[in-house]
């Protein structure tokens, strides 16, 4: 797994993406997320954009174009797999879980509440 994260983080690199974070990290930012953000996967998009390219620098631009590029092109919801490819460059595969778990748990969490 080392191999595939040093893939990814050596053709998508950025100011701050060379200084790995950590899981907590990756968790805290994708729980805010989760917590504030709302509307589907075209918007996530853009919050995604705003957070980690604008605001942490965590991804390039032009890089976090091609990842939204190919995660649009495999099955699936692009958004989850645009904020664990981004959880994964950060953190390797535990920021990969950490961002998943993050920004889902606020909606499991209402969804198990109101059932």
């Amino acid at each position: 797994m080392a191999g595939i994260r040093e893939a990814i983080v050596t053709t998508m690199t950025s100011d701050d993406s060379a200084r790995p974070g950590t899981p907590g990290e990756v968790f805290l930012a994708f729980l805010g997320l989760g917590l504030t953000s709302f509307g589907g996967p075209t918007a996530h998009l853009g919050y995604f954009r705003a957070a980690f390219v604008a605001k942490r620098n965590w991804i390039g631009d032009s890089a976090y174009s091609d990842l939204v590029a190919l995660c649009q092109f495999l099955p699936g919801p692009a958004s989850s797999q645009v904020g664990i490819a981004i959880g994964l460059m950060r953190a390797g595969i535990f920021g990969a879980v950490a961002a998943f778990i993050g920004f889902t748990l606020p909606s499991v969490a209402l969804l198990v509440g109101f059932a």
